[in-house]
Parts: C-alpha cells; structure tokens; sequence
C-alpha cells in the first residue's frame, strides 16, 4: 500500500491491489476471477429463470380470470 496526501495534511492509503495493468488481469482478478464472474453468472441467470416464471405465473393469473364465471 502506498501512501497519498490529502487535502489538510490528512493522509490517505490508497490500496493498490484493484490496479489491473490489462483486461485480461481484470478478468482473472488474482485467481478469483472463476468463482466471481461465475456467482454473477449464476446470479443473472437465476434472475433470468425468475423473471420468466413470473410472466409465466402473471399470464396464467390473467387467463385464469378470464374465464372465471361472472355472476
């Protein structure tokens, strides 16, 4: 970590471990880059499999009160 001043001889560290000197570095992330892209992978596709049972559910619900008998 290195050292960077601020504003009223207030001292900052500033974490250099979140500098990729290159895209591929960022997609690797120091060797974690399998279980963190993979948990947004499964995230989206979870919220994807989500969002498609819930119109599922919606246009079931409407059809369903369609053909309810009005009395």
């Amino acid at each position: 970590m290195g050292e960077v001043a601020c504003c009223d001889d207030t001292r900052i560290l500033k974490d250099e471990s979140m500098n990729w000197n290159s895209f591929d570095e960022f997609w690797h992330m120091g060797g974690y880059g399998l279980y963190v892209w993979g948990s947004y992978a499964v995230t989206l596709g979870v919220m994807a499999i989500e969002a498609m049972l819930s119109r599922q559910r919606l246009s079931k619900a409407r059809q369903a009160a369609r053909e309810e008998p009005q009395s």
